[in-house]
């Protein structure tokens, strides 16, 4: 594989386990001590998160095609 690919898909793969992993840790945490507007984003990124992980695999999905076909 070249580089580029991998590195879409590794840069894809971090992002999306980055997110799952602040998304884990902000359901446990007591969001009540952030600030409002911190407070604001991490409630956003919780009900948003799906088009996030939407677009790390279109962009892996990507990646790998590009691979097959070129």
């Amino acid at each position: 594989m070249p580089a580029p690919t991998i590195a879409l898909i590794a840069i894809s793969a971090l992002v999306a386990g980055a997110l799952w992993l602040s998304l884990r840790v902000a359901a446990t945490a007591d969001l009540g001590v952030l600030p409002a507007r911190s407070r604001r984003r991490v409630l956003w990124w919780q009900s948003h998160h799906t088009q996030a992980y939407l677009v790390c695999a279109a962009v892996a999905a990507t990646a790998g095609l590009m691979q097959v076909a070129g």
